[in-house]
This record gives C-alpha cells, sequence and structure tokens, in this order.
C-alpha cells in the first residue's frame, strides 16, 4: 500500500475522533485509490 501511495504522491491522514472532516478525507482517499485500483484492472484485462 506503501508504495502505491509513493507512486501517486499521497500520503496517509490519521486523525482523532474529534475531527470528522481528517475521516471524510480519509474516506474520499480511499475512494479514489479503490477507484485507481479498479482502473488499473479493467484495462489490464481489457483485451486491445
Amino acid at each position: 500500500m506503501s508504495n502505491m501511495l509513493c507512486a501517486f504522491d499521497d500520503r496517509r491522514v490519521r486523525g482523532c475522533d474529534r475531527c470528522p472532516w481528517i475521516k471524510v478525507q480519509v474516506e474520499r482517499a480511499n475512494q479514489i485509490i479503490k477507484w485507481i485500483i479498479d482502473s488499473m484492472l479493467i484495462t489490464i484485462n481489457t483485451p486491445s
């Protein structure tokens, strides 16, 4: 995971329980990572 984050020049964000805006940022980052992985898998599995 850390290699992929470095490849996309991203970092993990950790926040306390009382910082909901940090949790939103983390969830958004998780969604973006999932979309990137999904698009990579679709690209790899799509015949040319």
